[in-house]
């Protein structure tokens, strides 16, 4: 969510600004609007000067800046950087009563936090957008926000609730979220879609597995529709098949779940997505599992390892090492069984995944 508006450079508005000043803002905003991320980031102490400099004079410009780079660095994953600029540019536009800069800032605060893991402080961010969102519509005259800028909050917010535990929080959340998206007629669908999934996913954890089943089959058939450019959601599509086939699983419907996984692997192999594929196959080898077929379970584990170290991709494979060796114990092959959850340990711990290890511990 973009909060920068053209810097103008004209005399009138930025006749306090040194014209060197003023140049180097111009590039800064034009390489950030042309999504030119390292060229940002390499003027990146100029602009701090700049935005220390002008942060009393003109506190807008500073927030500005502040945004620009914060951003820049919430695209490029630094997002330790990024909020410490945030924090930085939400006090500038506190101070100058930018309720607009405000909350996309805090919004992009509780993005990082979501991202970092924080979710309890990503918690709080979200919160405070939608506390002070009820000023912003009050305001008579105010700077636009995207149609669905509260969706995506709220859709963050539920994200964030499921993540701690806060189930019927979640529930709440992207219901909320759903009505909004609902009011936007046409223009709201595939977010009703999305809204439907999240909140297929929030009842999947409280044991809601119908529920969310309906759910997650209202979503695809939304994913089928037409969208803007006339042609339907195929991710969206293959995510919710899987989401099926996974409430199946969870409902012992083996059969019924391998079908579906077979139809979202397909997908995957549609739009090229390798990690999708590695995905369903190892759910695929679950379902055979339980089915009682442990032959074609391993084969389908270890077509899903070969792809995940092929795109050296550390967490995918620790949950894969994991899943063969819930396979190998259900065929009796217990000494290879060890072997597996010894490396699905190991990544555990390179990629610091205390609660996996802990539940590997507890295996082993």
């Amino acid at each position: 969510m973009s909060l920068c508006q053209p810097f103008s450079g004209d005399r009138t508005t930025d006749e306090r600004l040194a014209t060197k000043d003023v140049k180097t803002i111009r590039l800064l905003n034009t390489l950030y609007t042309a999504s030119q991320w390292m060229e940002v980031l390499k003027m990146e102490s100029v602009a701090l000067k700049l935005a220390t400099q002008y942060s009393v004079q003109k506190p807008a410009l500073a927030a500005l800046i502040c945004t620009i780079l914060g951003e820049t660095h919430l695209v490029t994953n630094g997002f330790a950087k990024a909020i410490v600029l945030d924090e930085r540019g939400l006090e500038l536009y506190e101070g100058n009563g930018d309720i607009r800069g405000q909350m996309i800032t805090l919004h992009r605060l509780g993005s990082c936090h979501k991202s970092l893991g924080n979710y309890k402080q990503a918690i709080v961010r979200f919160k405070n957008v939608r506390k002070i969102y009820v000023n912003y519509t009050a305001s008579p005259i105010r700077k636009p926000l995207g149609e669905d800028f509260m969706e995506v909050v709220l859709a963050s917010l539920g994200k964030c609730c499921t993540n701690v535990g806060q189930n019927h929080k979640a529930i709440e959340t992207h219901k909320r979220c759903r009505k909004l998206a609902e009011a936007r007629k046409d223009s709201g669908r595939l977010a009703v879609a999305k809204s439907c999934e999240n909140l297929g996913q929030a009842y999947s954890e409280t044991g809601q597995f119908n529920t969310a089943l309906d759910l997650f089959q209202q979503a695809n058939v939304i994913a089928k529709e037409e969208n803007c450019h006339g042609l339907p959601d195929e991710q969206a599509q293959m995510r919710n098949i899987g989401h099926v086939g996974i409430m199946q699983f969870a409902l012992g419907r083996y059969r019924v779940a391998i079908l579906q996984f077979e139809l979202a692997m397909q997908q995957a192999v549609s739009i090229g997505s390798k990690q999708d594929q590695g995905f369903y196959c190892t759910n695929l080898g679950c379902c055979y599992s339980k089915a009682g077929d442990h032959a074609k379970a391993i084969a389908l584990q270890e077509q899903s390892l070969q792809i995940f170290n092929a795109l050296k991709e550390r967490t995918g494979l620790g949950q894969v090492h994991s899943h063969l060796a819930t396979c190998l114990e259900a065929s009796g092959e217990y000494g290879l069984a060890i072997k597996a959850h010894l490396e699905a340990r190991t990544v555990a711990k390179e990629v610091g995944n205390q609660a996996s290890e802990s539940v590997i511990l507890g295996a082993l």
